[in-house]
């Protein structure tokens, strides 16, 4: 039996759907504060799916036995001014996790984020991290998961947790959040159809890889039930690379909008990552993980099924 967090979540209700796919029996958690159950339609389908509206700080409540847990519950970006509380409320989840599979022998499958590698110039597992500076609110979603994936390495070192830690490239699909939350894609979509001005930071030549999120849950699962990553991160996600105005003139064109474009600067003290592109060797080399979808398809996926 598998146990999802933030199983209401855009990544989180594509793993369910996958692990579902092959026969697994999965428990789904999730406080519904940022999920929604109109993800798990597919899912509430099995019979071999459980769903518990519960936050994961209580997850010792739960009296089942799990052979891996599958944590993604996570505050990604909250309002300005409510990022340091975000940040505790990650670390605190995080804690309880490790506790509860360390008390039930369960492996944990911890997903970490890309925005770990700050401002680095390479994407590759070993670079060391390349953060802004504390004062800077907009880091802590990222300090909040450097911190973790710290603290699940060193009690794998202690031989306490196993322990396996994907780090997530952008994805989306047409579960994503209409909003601030679900990232630059979703966001220009929902303005396009709406035809709506597009908001574009900076210029909009700062690159993005950005994955068909069913492609980030198929590898995902295949984390389950394989132990030769224990102790290890992965990179997950895809190398088409596009830049965030290229990405917003697509959409207009093909949501066949009347948009216009509005450039502002709201970075701050932040510094915008130029290009992110991801080193997939070890993911090809021990998940055999590959995207079937371009972005430009999984754009087109999320246009007509908004359309409905």
């Amino acid at each position: 039996m598998i146990l999802v967090t933030g199983a209401a979540g855009l990544i989180g209700s594509h793993l369910v759907d996958s692990l579902l796919e092959t026969g697994h029996k999965v428990v789904g958690i999730d406080d519904l504060s940022y999920g929604s159950l109109d993800n798990l339609k597919q899912a509430r389908q099995y019979e071999n799916f459980f769903f518990d509206q519960k936050n994961v700080l209580n997850i010792a409540s739960l009296t089942m036995n799990f052979k891996t847990v599958f944590h993604l519950a996570s505050i990604k970006k909250t309002p300005s001014g409510q990022g340091y509380s975000g940040l505790r409320k990650n670390i605190e989840m995080g804690m309880a996790v490790a506790d509860y599979c360390i008390s039930t022998n369960a492996r944990l499958v911890f997903t970490s984020t890309s925005d770990v590698y700050g401002n680095s110039d390479t994407y590759i597992e070993t670079t060391p991290y390349d953060l802004g500076p504390p004062t800077e609110e907009r880091y802590s979603y990222a300090m909040s998961k450097a911190c973790q994936e710290q603290y699940f390495l060193g009690l794998c070192e202690e031989g306490q947790l196993d322990v396996v830690i994907p780090r997530i490239f952008g994805c989306f699909s047409e579960r994503s959040n209409h909003g601030w939350s679900g990232g630059h894609i979703p966001i220009f979509i929902d303005k396009a159809m709406k035809s709506a001005d597009i908001e574009i930071h900076g210029d909009g030549s700062q690159s993005r890889c950005m994955s068909f999120a069913t492609d980030i849950a198929y590898t995902l699962a295949k984390l389950y039930p394989r132990d030769t990553l224990t102790g290890e991160i992965v990179n997950i996600g895809n190398t088409e690379e596009m830049s965030v105005l290229e990405s917003a003139k697509l959409i207009r064109k093909l949501c066949k909008s009347t948009s216009k474009f509005r450039f502002v600067n709201k970075h701050g003290d932040y510094r915008e990552i130029k290009s992110r592109i991801p080193n997939l060797d070890k993911a090809k080399n021990f998940l055999d993980h590959e995207t079937t979808m371009t972005t430009k398809e999984g754009i087109q996926r999320v246009i007509n099924e908004w359309k409905k």
